[in-house]
């Protein structure tokens, strides 16, 4: 069995320049590896985005197309993409998961938030690939990054432990729930062509979202709706 390989190089960063939308710049750089042709990496967000464009450099304003969670990645490169959201957007998760084959890893929540109202930025850059030339094991570089913009796990809601995962306070609101498979369920059933009442996840996925940034009333229609 092959070993999916994830090694984050996380840049995550708010700024202000304009009103009323956000950019995420996402980088996905391969590990290079004899062992596999290709393989895909699933990209998921807790606020689904309005557009997206892909080029060879970031910011370089494309042309903007219908967003894409789905990309088939060679054994070596590097694919740069920008997604669009027609709003301020302050607290965004993003997941990322790889498939190699019959192999599939899931990273943990990726959490950006902003402390500007206006216009917003993100950078994020993942390394992605498949056991072989890349190393062996799965790896997590944990985004420790994420404090510098008040990500709210390293807040009054808990920490960053040895192994990644942020570990909350006993009074945290998802005590007792797997947010990451959640919040990955609720994305993937918001942007799935054949839910006939998608809005019933999406709306799952903004409360969740707004849960983790400490938002009580957000926390009790989650529980809601696990209970």
């Amino acid at each position: 069995m092959k070993h999916t390989l994830l090694s984050l190089a996380l840049i995550l960063c708010g700024l202000g320049s304009a009103y009323g939308q956000t950019t995420l710049d996402l980088q996905l750089n391969v590990i290079p590896s004899s062992d596999i042709a290709t393989f895909e990496v699933n990209i998921f967000f807790s606020v689904l985005p309005d557009s997206m464009g892909t080029g060879n450099e970031m910011g370089s304003g494309w042309e903007m197309y219908d967003p894409q969670y789905t990309f088939t990645m060679l054994p070596a490169g590097t694919l740069t993409t920008e997604y669009y959201w027609e709003e301020s957007i302050p607290y965004l998760s993003m997941f990322a998961a790889v498939i190699c084959g019959e192999d599939s890893t899931i990273l943990p929540p990726i959490n950006f938030q902003s402390n500007t109202p206006t216009d917003i930025v993100y950078v994020a850059s993942l390394d992605v690939g498949c056991g072989g030339d890349g190393g062996g094991d799965g790896e997590w570089d944990c985004p420790n990054l994420m404090s510098n913009i008040g990500d709210p796990c390293q807040g009054d809601w808990g920490v960053i432990d040895e192994n990644c995962d942020c570990v909350y306070n006993a009074q945290n609101c998802f005590e007792g729930i797997d947010t990451g498979l959640l919040l990955l369920y609720a994305s993937m059933e918001c942007g799935n062509p054949d839910n006939l009442e998608p809005w019933i996840f999406c709306g799952l996925a903004e409360s969740i979202s707004a849960a983790m940034a400490g938002d009580e009333e957000a926390c009790a229609d989650v529980w809601a709706w696990v209970e």
